[in-house]
Order: C-alpha cells, then structure tokens, then sequence
C-alpha cells in the first residue's frame, strides 16, 4: 500500500495516493504481527504521515497537516514533522508557536536541512517582530485613547463646577437685586405716607 502510494504520489494522484496511506496505516495496525514488527510498522505510519502532511501543506490543508505532524511527533521527533508542524502555523499566523517547532527543526537537523529550515525561521522572526511591533503599538494607541478620555472627564467636571458656580452666583445676584427694588418700594411707599400725613397736618393748621 505504502508503495503503491509513493508511484501515485510521484505520478500527482495526490488523492489516490493519500487515500493508500491511509489504507497502509489501517493495514499496519491490524496486521496479525504488529508487535513482532512494531517498530516497522511504526516507520511505515509515519512516512505515510509525513506524505500525507507534505500534500496537505500543498494544497493550504494547515489544519490537517497539525493533525498529522502531531501524530508522528508523538512517537517520532523528526525533522521533517517538525519542520512541516512549523511551516503550517506558520500560515495560520501562530508565529510564536510556528517559531517553536521551525527552533526544533533546526536543532535536530543536519547540515543541508539546517540550510532548508533557515530562511523559514528568519521569516517567522521577522512576523514575530512585526506582531510585537503592532502589539505595542496598539497598546500605547489604547492608553493614549484612555488618558484621553479621563482629560476629557475631568475637563467635563471642571466645566460642571464652573457652570454651577456661575448660575450660583447669578442667582444670588439676582437675588440681591429682588430685595434691593423690595425695599426701594418700601422707602418710596414710606416716603410718600409720610408727605401725606405732614401734608394733612399742615392744611389742617392753615
């Protein structure tokens, strides 16, 4: 199966091919002699895994390929799991997690896969900046938007207070000004009973 898989695979059959990888893991986990020949039925899984990650990263299956390479990497610490995992975080724009396992990679890799891995982790740096970059952007851009808004609150108090202050003292103005005319009409009143009165007392001496 595996076999058959690899010609379709060559051949681009890409969904014939995935199609006999998955019958080649089935086959290996209910042949009679798995535990006699676990460790090459263990190989078998997971070349037939990587495969199958290798194409689903061929056609942006991102979310299929995490399935896979976690499956191999559960048993096997691989180059190629590992590096496959971070190119498919790395699309979905996970470039903390992407540079994690691009770092494993590397680290466990040879001279030529070393090369291979290289331009991918210093592209995913250069993401990880860039996010940390916007990031803090974004915060400050919040903090002035909150400093903002408190100027703003305060400055609506100040107002408050003044415009309360002012319709205060215009009351107690306009108040003053009442009891001034108020007791203005009572000197005039006042003073004119008073010219009556004399007024009288004179005519009636006269």
């Amino acid at each position: 199966m595996k076999g058959e898989g690899n010609n379709l695979f060559k051949k681009e059959k890409y969904e014939e091919a995935i199609k006999k990888y998955y019958e080649a893991i089935e086959e290996s986990k209910t042949s009679l002699e798995k535990d006699k020949y676990k460790n090459e039925l263990n190989d078998l899984e997971r070349v037939c895994r990587l495969n199958i990650a290798r194409w689903k990263l061929k056609t942006k299956d991102y979310d299929g390929v995490i399935n896979e390479c976690s499956i191999v990497l559960e048993t096997n610490k691989c180059f190629k799991a590992y590096l496959r995992m971070g190119l498919a975080l790395f699309h979905k724009e996970k470039y903390d997690k992407a540079f994690r396992y691009l770092d494993n990679a590397k680290a466990i890799g040879n001279q030529d896969e070393k090369k291979v891995v290289e331009p991918h982790l210093n592209e995913c740096k250069e993401k990880l900046e860039e996010t940390k970059k916007k990031e803090r952007e974004e915060r400050i851009r919040k903090e002035k938007e909150k400093e903002k808004e408190k100027e703003k609150e305060k400055n609506n108090i100040n107002d408050n207070n003044y415009n309360e202050i002012k319709d205060n003292k215009k009351d107690s103005h306009q108040k003053e000004e009442k009891e001034n005319i108020t007791l203005l009409l009572f000197y005039f009143i006042e003073e004119k009973f008073y010219f009556k009165f004399f007024s009288l007392i004179f005519l009636y001496y006269i």
